[in-house]
């Protein structure tokens, strides 16, 4: 998209990157909610997430994100964040 906003498709373009330790549970809350912000009515919004999940009981998915806790299932479940999220945040742009 940076690429070609300087062929003038668009007027601008505004990236928020969330890697490393920063991708922690409220780092990719955090970013979410920064999209949300800056995302306009006629914008385009890419969200792009990659890393491991795991599915819970209740067969919902679930990222595993920086500051996961892997002691136990449940302990991951609490800790990670619902794929659901991410999704509502999506739909709601």
């Amino acid at each position: 998209l940076k690429a070609q906003n300087k062929t003038g498709l668009y007027t601008s373009v505004a990236a928020k990157t969330v890697s490393g330790k920063a991708a922690t549970r409220q780092g990719v809350r955090d970013a979410m909610q920064w999209l949300k912000a800056n995302v306009g009515a006629n914008d385009v919004a890419v969200i792009f997430v990659s890393g491991h999940k795991i599915v819970d009981s209740e067969l919902n998915p679930r990222l595993l994100t920086a500051d996961v806790k892997t002691d136990s299932v449940g302990m991951m479940r609490a800790t990670s964040l619902s794929v659901g999220e991410i999704q509502t945040v999506a739909q709601d742009l």
